[in-house]
């Protein structure tokens, strides 16, 4: 189990985005609100064994079966708004049950009960020591989330906080054909769309049109 590092409260943002390329959508990711200290994510690889077929039940190898991350945290400003959305399953509201070719992979996907979490980190750059690729993100994007738990804790009226438990699934993306720059031996065009199933992205820059929902 590997967790990500954070350092300091971070902003979490929901919403839908474009399951195909998940690419961010601004204008339909909403602030949720910002967590009193670091969030905790962590990452589970999921593994199944192979049995020895000759020497009886021991495991020989391993068989990967992908991901799959919790989130949780506590948050001390959200939007009460936003936050009725999730609770009350409103990223499911509408054509439930219809399985498509993105929703592969999970039943909430195929509900439409999952949405889109996006984090922005306000102090990474604290770490960050260039432009490498083992630079911690400015943001992560997990594409496929379902609430797994909420409590509402109300002491009084400024001190009101968010207890939050997330699940993040992997979520199938489908590369379209012109994106492809991968070729055969014989210089011949790749398969005509790519699927992989994707539980999270980094984002190197947080676009600012995020940033300023937070204010």
């Amino acid at each position: 189990m590997a967790q990500i590092m954070t350092t300091g409260p971070a902003h979490m943002f929901i919403g839908r985005s474009d399951g195909n390329n998940l690419t961010t959508d601004e204008a339909s990711i909403f602030y949720l609100g910002t967590f009193e200290k670091s969030p905790v994510i962590d990452i589970q690889t999921l593994t199944q064994p192979v049995m020895n077929d000759i020497g009886g039940e021991s495991a020989i190898s391993h068989a990967m079966q992908g991901q799959i991350a919790t989130i949780q945290g506590v948050m001390n400003r959200y939007d009460e708004v936003e936050y009725a959305k999730i609770e009350s399953g409103y990223y499911g509201a509408t054509r439930r049950g219809e399985i498509e070719k993105n929703k592969l992979g999970g039943l909430a996907q195929a509900m439409s009960l999952d949405f889109d979490v996006l984090f922005y980190f306000p102090f990474h750059s604290s770490f960050r020591t260039g432009s490498s690729n083992t630079d911690a993100p400015e943001g992560l994007h997990f594409v496929s989330v379902v609430p797994v738990k909420f409590k509402l804790a109300e002491l009084s009226t400024r001190a009101r906080t968010i207890e939050i438990a997330l699940r993040a699934i992997p979520k199938m993306s489908i590369q379209a054909a012109g994106d492809l720059t991968n070729v055969d031996s014989n210089g011949a065009a790749g398969p005509a769309s790519i699927r992989e199933f994707v539980l999270y992205k980094h984002l190197t820059t947080v676009p600012n049109a995020l940033k300023e929902k937070v204010n």
